[in-house]
């Protein structure tokens, strides 16, 4: 007893210890100011606006590749504090990396049942220092990593002990996540799967299939309840039912552009000598393959923002028909570079002469007795070497496999290789991969990493005393 108090009070201390350091760590992150509302940053900023004015669900505006919930949250802080809006979505933000932190130490002790598991996986967020910097953006990834988090927590809780109520729970957070950004608007089909086949089996014995369908019942109704008002904003402005499309310039990036793109060629199709009929050159190609360029030509000939879309997409389709194998292997060297691609040059834009001082009215700050040396810090973070990045997703694979492997675990093992595997596979079939993406697996990568080794080290244990007697 008397041990175990001891223990106790040493693991007390040093989570004690890792809160205040995390807290300073975030303290001097906040002391190099807020990053320029500009590029994405100054979209959800007008969004924000307009969700202050009292148009929560945007029927002012016909974006339709964004969902809503960062900019109402934006939009609560223009609402209440005017020119401290910035200051209090920055505080907030740095809040939300922490509770994110403390998410995944709790998912390390459901998984794992160990104190310490939770403090190793707490030790890794307190050490992490690219995460909290965003939290000096505007942008939507902490909001949407501290959801994704919350998520997977919730969908741990359902694995060790299925009830109606943590279906809710989890769908209801995956809503919100999705609200939060559109990508992981299908990462529910294999996770739903995984969840409710492991509950028609938990405890060792067969449940009953009816009780199993009212999980599933009201899981999905929770999940449509957050979703559907969004989906019914986009059939009133216009006239379809989806959640967000895939801008013009994304579909043109991945097909077209060099570099991570595929640099497909133009295809001999209607749409593609539409296009080069609008914008083409006499050898048959662009001038400039620069997607916002393509997008900012074809505007020029007049063409309308679904005629640009339907046009684009048209000749992407074409092209990768005629072209299957070059875009399947540029999308696959982008699913690797995925876990690989460093961090971008601290800090984000504020380097840019052109973006200086663009912060709508709103009040600034900046400590320079902390923030120049701090700054140095961050010129050499891990996360911008890429063998570091190549080593952590490694070290997540191997994770993640160890819980595969593990009967107790393998469910969650499963769900955790599903999330990683889909956003993966999303952003380089859509997209152009980029850390701000991969960030906001961190979190889960850390129980992938921690989890894993201390249940492996376990199964070693118990494993040890009987090759011991069977000598």
């Amino acid at each position: 007893m008397p041990h175990g108090r001891s223990s106790s009070s040493r693991w007390c201390w040093l989570f004690g210890l890792l809160f205040l350091a995390d807290c300073a760590k975030h303290v001097l992150t906040f002391s190099l100011g807020p990053v320029p509302i500009v590029l994405d940053a100054s979209g959800y900023w007008i969004l924000a606006g307009d969700a202050a004015a009292g148009d929560w669900l945007q029927f002012g505006n016909r974006i339709d590749y964004r969902t809503p919930l960062y900019p109402i949250a934006l939009g609560v802080f223009r609402g209440l504090f005017g020119d401290g809006a910035l200051l209090a979505a920055v505080v907030w933000q740095h809040v939300l990396v922490v509770a994110t932190g403390l998410l995944a130490a709790l998912i390390c002790f459901q998984v794992t049942g160990s104190r310490w598991a939770a403090l190793a996986g707490y030790g890794l967020s307190a050490v992490c220092l690219t995460r909290p910097w965003f939290a000096n953006t505007l942008l939507n990834e902490t909001l949407f990593t501290f959801l994704l988090t919350a998520t997977v927590a919730a969908l741990v809780g359902y694995h060790r002990r299925p009830s109606a109520a943590r279906s809710i729970a989890w769908c209801a957070l995956l809503g919100l996540t999705i609200l939060a950004r559109p990508v992981p608007q299908l990462v529910w089909v294999p996770l739903g799967g995984l969840c409710f086949y492991h509950a028609t089996r938990w405890g060792g014995r067969t449940q009953s299939v009816r009780r199993i369908a009212v999980h599933v019942a009201v899981g999905l109704l929770a999940l449509a309840a957050v979703l559907s008002p969004w989906y019914v904003r986009n059939w009133v402005v216009f006239d379809g039912v989806f959640l967000a499309r895939l801008p013009a310039v994304d579909k043109w990036q991945v097909c077209f552009q060099d570099g991570a793109g595929a640099h497909l060629p133009i295809p001999a199709s209607p749409a593609g000598e539409r296009l080069l009929a609008l914008i083409g050159t006499p050898d048959g190609d662009v001038p400039d393959r620069y997607s916002y360029a393509v997008v900012a030509a074809l505007a020029d000939e007049g063409l309308s923002e679904r005629e640009i879309d339907e046009l684009v997409s048209d000749v992407c389709a074409d092209a990768i028909r005629e072209h299957p194998l070059e875009f399947a292997w540029a999308a696959f060297k982008r699913f690797v570079n995925f876990w690989r691609c460093v961090v971008a040059e601290y800090p984000f834009y504020a380097g840019e002469d052109e973006y200086a001082g663009q912060f709508d009215g709103q009040r600034t700050w900046r400590f320079e007795p902390l923030a120049r040396p701090y700054e140095r810090v961050l010129e050499d973070v891990p996360s911008r070497r890429l063998r570091w990045n190549e080593l952590a997703a490694l070290l997540c694979g191997l994770g993640t496999l160890l819980l595969i492997v593990d009967r107790r675990t393998r469910v969650i093992g499963l769900s955790l290789a599903a999330v990683f595997a889909y956003f993966a596979a999303v952003i380089a079939a859509v997209g152009i991969e980029n850390y701000r993406y991969r960030m906001v697996l961190e979190p889960c990568m850390i129980v992938a990493i921690v989890a894993g080794w201390f249940c492996a080290s376990r199964r070693d244990r118990t494993k040890r005393p009987e090759s011991v007697s069977g000598r």
